[in-house]
């Protein structure tokens, strides 16, 4: 018997009524993948309508976080995500159209987010206020100074003088917290001994030319302080004096005039001078000004050797130095 080859259309009461054809499978097209720190973004595209839904995970046998959209389109695009860096995840894409077929697909390679450098913080911000110059002072590489104030004596000589009058100063080098000037000084005190009826009295003048060493502490605040000593040439002289009162003429040869009256003269009646080595220590304190003045207040001892008895005596200094 022979096999009948039937045609692709029926006749029905002379009408022609063509067969239906198989309907189209869906298809997943055109993935691709956009990755940031955190996320990945998936787009396909499907040849009929369908929802959209992907499904991923650290293991492929393991998809346990999902994203899904239930609209029916040919253009899908879902984003994974709260993702690690650097890890590996796997992906399955699923889209379902409205009569219920599904198309599958798994990414050929494993989703990885890329690693991005982490930042450095950014520096803090600066406060926006004026620099005080005498809190914050540049040391300089020289140093002077100069005061004045009032000397005490002590020892044996504070039973003979009352408390006189100083002036002092002194330059060098410096380093830092550290100094080497040269240091003079001036001390006058008079006598405790005064005759009024014959009016005799007398006076002792010092002074010395040392070489002190000096340590600064904190020298870059706005407080700060001192240490100095030194070794050096001491003069001492004494005076016996006295006060009178004179009468005469007195001429100015600058101005060119003359005139008379009575003037107090004072008489050297006796002294004596020495010249001797001596040393000094003290310290003191400082408070900044403007630019790298600072202004200090200072004790220091001065002895002298001036055979059985030494000299001795405090002066105490008010002045500025750089």
């Amino acid at each position: 018997m022979r096999g009948l080859v039937l045609p692709l259309t029926l006749f029905w009461c002379g009408a022609e009524i063509p067969l239906a054809s198989a309907p189209e499978p869906l298809v997943i097209s055109n993935v691709n993948t956009a990755t940031s720190p955190e996320t990945v973004t998936i787009t396909w595209a499907t040849n009929l309508p369908a929802n959209s839904r992907i499904s991923w995970g650290t293991s492929p046998s393991d998809l346990q976080m999902s994203q899904s959209d239930a609209a029916y389109t040919t253009s899908h695009r879902l984003t994974m995500s709260n993702l690690t860096p650097g890890t590996v995840y796997y992906v399955e894409i699923v889209s379902v159209t409205a009569a219920g077929e599904t198309a599958r697909q798994r990414l050929g390679e494993p989703a990885r987010p890329p690693i991005q450098p982490v930042p450095p913080p950014p520096p803090p911000p600066v406060p926006n206020r004026p620099v005080n110059v005498s809190h914050y002072q540049e040391v300089p590489r020289f140093t002077a100074y100069f005061g004045g104030g009032f000397t005490v004596p002590t020892g044996v000589a504070g039973d003979r003088f009352n408390i006189g009058g100083n002036f002092m100063g002194g330059a060098g080098p410096r380093w830092h917290w550290f100094s080497l000037p040269v240091d003079f000084g001036y001390s006058r005190m008079d006598s405790q001994q005064y005759d009024p009826q014959l009016r005799i009295g007398g006076n002792l003048t010092t002074w010395n030319l040392t070489l002190n060493p000096t340590v600064h502490l904190n020298s870059k605040g706005r407080f700060g302080a001192y240490v100095t000593g030194g070794y050096g040439l001491y003069s001492r002289r004494i005076q016996i004096t006295q006060f009178n009162w004179t009468g005469g003429v007195v001429c100015d040869p600058w101005w060119g005039f003359c005139w008379g009256g009575t003037y107090p003269v004072t008489t050297v009646l006796g002294e004596h001078t020495n010249y001797t080595g001596g040393f000094n220590v003290g310290g003191g304190i400082t408070i900044g000004g403007p630019a790298n003045v600072k202004f200090f207040a200072e004790a220091r001892f001065h002895s002298m050797n001036t055979g059985g008895n030494r000299t001795e005596y405090v002066p105490v200094s008010f002045g500025v130095r750089w």
